[in-house]
């Protein structure tokens, strides 16, 4: 169906009101009647912007549009739409136009933006470092000892001894996630990276955990997924030294030069088998021993941490 004329049914009105700080509101309004030939069509009404002979060769207002009232500017606020009541209601639609003398500009682009809404903004990683206390390992007076489990003057090994070493906290932020996937986050939880991530080698990066916030007005998560970087690696070294050796399979106690059981960790060949005393006794401090071995302790399971990524949803 097609409009056929359109009308002014009520002149303009407006009022005024008290506004915040001390500010006068000034609203207004008008209703116009548009007669269609056949029943009523809202979407052709809504869509129509020709110019009416009956309507003092105006179009009907547009939202935004400025119209000078009585030497006062008005910004059309709103529009209504409607059957009119009456004889003709099948065959005519009233229009209610709301106006207001105030007009939101758009946002200065060098204004300052509230933070989190720039799309720069969305996903960022911080570094941060911390003091944390970690097993000793002895890099010797020359830097050359290549981290290497404390010994005492007689080379055994001191067991117990920490240090405090600077690591490093990178934490990654999205504050625009839609629907993280929480199951998969934890699976990532005191694991570290089997390949190289964000520029750190393998078993240098330890996922903490992460947090998540929920923001109901805007529907959107914020997720911060937290490592503690070790260029050391998150691995505990210690000599391989005990109690007990392994003989043709068996496990029996290492003996003394006098037969009896050791009352202290003996070092051993990475075999489980005993270094001879003359030969784990003829080596101090600084002296290369190939007979005492280094043994490593892994207490992180290894993962892609590309994944998190891919399929956590953040």
């Amino acid at each position: 169906m097609a409009i056929v004329s359109v009308h002014q049914l009520r002149s303009f009105e407006y009022s005024e009101s008290k506004g915040s700080k001390g500010s006068v509101d000034i609203k207004g309004s008008v209703d116009l009647l548009a007669k269609f030939d056949g029943e009523v069509d809202f979407n052709v009404l809504i869509n129509d912007t020709t110019t009416w002979p009956t309507f003092y060769n105006r179009k009907i207002p547009q939202l935004n549009d400025l119209e000078l009232v009585g030497g006062i500017p008005f910004y059309v606020t709103s529009r209504k739409f409607g059957y009119l009541k009456g004889e003709e209601q099948e065959r005519a639609a009233k229009i209610t136009i709301e106006y207001d003398n105030k007009r939101e500009e758009p946002q200065d682009p060098d204004e300052e933006k509230p933070e989190g809404t720039d799309a720069e903004t969305w996903k960022k990683i911080t570094v941060t470092t911390e003091q944390q206390q970690v097993p000793l390992t002895d890099e010797g007076p020359d830097g050359t000892a290549g981290g290497e489990p404390a010994r005492n003057s007689a080379g055994d090994p001191v067991d117990g001894l920490t240090e405090n070493r600077c690591l490093a906290k990178l934490t990654y932020t999205n504050s625009q996630v839609t629907d993280p996937n929480f199951a998969w986050l934890l699976s990532f939880t005191n694991k570290t990276n089997r390949f190289d991530f964000l520029g750190c080698t393998r078993r240098t990066l330890l996922c903490q955990g992460f947090n998540a916030d929920y923001d109901d007005k805007r529907q959107l998560w914020t997720i911060s997924v937290e490592w503690l970087y070790d260029p050391k690696q998150h691995v505990v070294t210690y000599y391989d030294a005990g109690f007990n050796e392994k003989i043709n399979g068996e496990r029996r106690a290492i003996l003394d030069v006098a037969g009896n059981p050791v009352s202290k960790p003996v070092p051993l060949d990475g075999a489980g088998v005993a270094v001879p005393i003359a030969l784990a006794t003829a080596y101090g401090p600084g002296v290369a021993n190939a007979n005492l071995k280094k043994l490593y302790a892994y207490p992180y399971k290894e993962v892609d941490m590309v994944d998190i990524f891919a399929f956590g949803g953040i």
